[in-house]
C-alpha cells in the first residue's frame, strides 16, 4: 500500500507528455508535472514489479554509491537494473519514460464451479511489454506475467468475480474488464 503522500500525487499525473525527450534536445520548460509525479509512481511500480524489498532498497543504495559523482544516462539506469535483477526492464522503462500513456491490463473473468478463470493481457505502446502485476482478491493476491497483446489465463481458486481486484495501489496502471 503506498503512503498517503504517494497516493495524493496520483491526481497530478496527467499523462500529457513523456518524461523523457529525445537525447540532445534541451527541453527547458515542462507543460505539467508528470516528470515528478509519474516518475515517483514509476519507481513505486518498479519496486512492486521486482517484488523483493530487500533487493529493492539494496539497489537504491548501490546505485547511489556507484553513481554518486558521475553523469549518467537513462541507458545507465536501465542497464544497472537489468544486471542487478537478472531481468530485462528495457520495455518497462520505455513505456513509462517515452510514452504518455500508461499500460492497461485488460482481462476477462469467467466463474467456474466456485473458482474464477482470469484471462489477461497488457495493452501498451511498447511491443512486448511484459511487466508482472498482482491480481486476485484482497489479502490473497498472486503475481502474473501478462504480455502485450498475448492472452494468458490463470485460475483463482475460491474467488468470485465480485471479489476480483487488480493491485492498482502498487502499480501505475489502468485496468479494464472486457
Amino acid at each position: 500500500m503506498p503512503c498517503a503522500t504517494l497516493r495524493s500525487q496520483q491526481p497530478f499525473i496527467a499523462n500529457h507528455e513523456p518524461i523523457l525527450y529525445p537525447m540532445g534536445v534541451n527541453w527547458d520548460h515542462w507543460e505539467g508535472s508528470d516528470h515528478y509525479y509519474k516518475g515517483a509512481w514509476m519507481l513505486h511500480t518498479l519496486r512492486h514489479a521486482i517484488d523483493n524489498d530487500t533487493l529493492w532498497w539494496q539497489l537504491f543504495k548501490d546505485f547511489y554509491q556507484q553513481h554518486a559523482l558521475s553523469l549518467i544516462t537513462t541507458r545507465d539506469v536501465v542497464q544497472f537494473f537489468n544486471e542487478r535483477t537478472g531481468r530485462t526492464w528495457d520495455r518497462f522503462f520505455s513505456q513509462y519514460l517515452e510514452y504518455t500513456s500508461i499500460p492497461v491490463l485488460e482481462y476477462r473473468l469467467t466463474e467456474k464451479a466456485g473458482n474464477l478463470s482470469v484471462s489477461y493481457r497488457w495493452n501498451a505502446d511498447v511491443e512486448g511489454f511484459d511487466m508482472p502485476v498482482k491480481i486476485g482478491k484482497e489479502g490473497n493476491m498472486i503475481t502474473v506475467q501478462p504480455r502485450q497483446g498475448e492472452w494468458q489465463e490463470v485460475m483463482l481458486f475460491g474467488v468470485k468475480s465480485d471479489a476480483f481486484r487488480v493491485a492498482e495501489d502498487l502499480f501505475l496502471i489502468k485496468h479494464r474488464q472486457l
